[in-house]
């Protein structure tokens, strides 16, 4: 199995990055990863595992292959993106977007080893859903009890498949109203109706490294997804 990832910025490639399975097993050992630069003439990617900022001209840094491993680590199986909350999507593929999958064709196409159901919603309105569906697919990566970081933390913030109750959901649990362990100790995660003595939010937001999340792969801040969290908190009963 390989997954592929590109980035682009203005239509411009800038970088493919690969994961190969090589072993049955599961771990790390199992897997194979590099990073690909794209030439300014675009038929070309060249491996480039080195990392750098601000690659051709744009906003865009390739990291060091070593820090892959930093995200990709809180999971068995290593690849990040690929599972039933997000492929839980209405998508369909077109002749433009051939690469698109979703749960329900995977299903249909006989392509998982083990019985799935064929759509997955976020417990709670849209508002919950929009933040909860946010924080899964960028955050939950580090943020959940198999990566180190999420185990020293405690703070987890992935969408529990298991759980129909949105208040039992891990971000209920182990955010609201309860206080930072590294981070400006002592201070709230997220305090509802209160942005700005959230730190969650405050960390969202930020462009300084070693305040921002995440920590690595992102320079700017995604305005849907800070949206997404603002409105969230401020909808949160006290």
């Amino acid at each position: 199995t390989v997954f592929w990832k590109q980035f682009e910025v203005d239509g411009k490639k800038i970088e493919t990055r690969m994961l190969k399975k090589i072993k049955a097993e599961k771990g790390r050992s199992s897997w194979v990863f590099t990073t690909y630069k794209w030439n300014e003439e675009q038929n070309e990617a060249m491996v480039f595992e080195k990392g750098a900022d601000n690659v051709m001209g744009t906003n865009h840094d390739i990291p060091n292959k070593n820090l892959c491993f930093f995200c990709h680590r809180g999971r068995e199986e290593l690849v990040l993106g690929f599972d039933q909350v997000q492929l839980a999507h209405t998508f369909r593929k077109t002749k433009k977007r051939k690469d698109i999958f979703s749960l329900k064709q995977l299903v249909e196409e006989q392509k998982f080893t083990h019985p799935s159901p064929t759509t997955y919603n976020i417990p709670g309105n849209l508002t919950e859903q929009n933040a909860l569906g946010y924080m899964h697919g960028n955050c939950a990566s580090c943020h959940n009890p198999q990566h180190p970081m999420g185990k020293r933390v405690g703070m987890f913030l992935g969408v529990n498949i298991f759980e129909e109750a949105l208040l039992k959901q891990p971000v209920y649990q182990t955010a609201i109203h309860q206080p930072t362990v590294v981070y400006k100790k002592g201070m709230t995660r997220i305090l509802p109706k209160n942005t700005k003595e959230s730190a969650l939010h405050q960390r969202v937001k930020s462009y300084t490294f070693g305040v921002r999340m995440p920590p690595f792969g992102r320079e700017t801040v995604d305005p849907n997804g800070l949206k997404a969290i603002t409105d969230w908190i401020q909808s949160l009963n006290p």
